[in-house]
């Protein structure tokens, strides 16, 4: 289940205890949030995942992406971190070095001339970092 980051300190907290009741993956997705991630800290034993997301009208900033990613990892080491918004191969080899464990791709593989070998790219430079 996902909730935003934008959502108040109250609606964050009884999802993340609704996450918990139903033993649920509990994703805050952080698009559109550019706060201090402290106010999330007193949920990082709760928070599954945190959802780095830049939308499409942002476009895609990598130098954001990992200054970012580089953030989320020091305060939030045992939370699983992933990453969405204009996602392609390149980028995701350089997250990798940045503790980012999950990608989400979108436009990079459905807008492609041949999917299936943006999507194998995608997953042989995954499979050769680990």
């Amino acid at each position: 289940a996902v909730v935003s980051a934008l959502a108040p300190k109250k609606t964050i907290e009884k999802f993340l205890v609704a996450c918990k009741k139903t033993d649920m993956i509990a994703v805050v997705d952080l698009i559109g949030y550019t706060g201090d991630l402290n106010k999330l800290k007193e949920f990082s034993e709760s928070i599954d995942v945190l959802l780095f997301h830049s939308g499409i009208d942002e476009g895609s900033n990598i130098d954001y992406a990992t200054k970012r990613a580089r953030e989320i990892k020091e305060m939030f080491p045992e939370v699983t971190l992933a990453m969405a918004g204009g996602l392609t191969s390149k980028e995701i080899l350089l997250l990798l070095n940045y503790g980012v464990d999950i990608f989400v791709v979108g436009r990079y593989i459905t807008k492609a001339q041949d999917p299936a070998e943006k999507t194998l790219e995608i997953l042989n430079i995954i499979r050769k970092q680990k």
